[in-house]
């Protein structure tokens, strides 16, 4: 069952006062899913409560399912092969160009693939946080920064970034993720990254969990 905007209305209020069981058992009810939208030929983007998100001038989007998209949000859209975001108001209009081979789903910081390289992008600024020159940008669980992390790579060393924007260098041997924290390999030794992005042996000094 589709819900209503009073619907959603009415569980953000619930969330607000923290009745998160109520919240969460009315928001169950409902399939908060996108709609695609067809016409000749090319895709536009409904959600759950009939607003529009984008005209039908697209190829493809990436979409979570099940999740509320509302006029505020980004979607990550395809045009001409290549990928960009959309600020999902139902104008089309693009807040990043479509000139990427790979775009990660559209929170602040997004990963970006460009021919062989990576880098990631602040979409409100479009300023790169990490330089397009990575050879790799990735998470254990294929979602950026689902667990307030992600990792980078460039000529055989791992870098750190999380989802506020602070980054190490790419300078660590090897990480080892185990969900709750993070340890780095760097010149033989296995420790932590501190609040500076340096090494340190002092689990203290880590900053790196996984609930940042």
């Amino acid at each position: 069952m589709k819900p209503t905007i009073k619907d959603a209305e009415m569980i953000e209020q619930l969330f607000e006062h923290d009745k998160i069981d109520e919240g969460i058992e009315l928001k169950q009810k409902f399939d908060w899913s996108s709609e695609l939208i067809e016409k000749d030929g090319k895709y536009g983007l409904k959600n759950c409560v009939g607003e529009l998100l984008a005209p039908c001038l697209f190829e493809d989007f990436k979409v979570l399912g099940g999740v509320f998209l509302k006029q505020t949000d980004r979607v990550v859209a395809q045009q001409g092969g290549k990928w960009g975001v959309l600020q999902a108001d139902g104008s089309g209009a693009w807040l990043v160009q479509p000139e990427y081979d790979y775009i990660s789903f559209p929170n602040r910081l997004v990963a970006v693939k460009k021919e062989e390289n990576w880098g990631v992008l602040d979409v409100t600024t479009l300023e790169f946080i990490i330089p397009l020159e990575q050879d790799l940008v990735y998470t254990p669980n294929g979602f950026l920064f689902m667990n307030g992390v992600a990792f980078f790579e460039k000529n055989g060393k791992t870098g750190m970034l999380d989802d506020y924007g602070h980054k190490t260098e790419a300078v660590f041997d090897e990480v080892d993720y185990d969900e709750s924290i993070i340890k780095v390999l760097y010149e033989g030794k296995w420790g932590y990254a501190d609040k500076d992005g340096n090494f340190t042996e002092d689990p203290d000094e880590n900053v790196y969990y996984d609930d940042f």
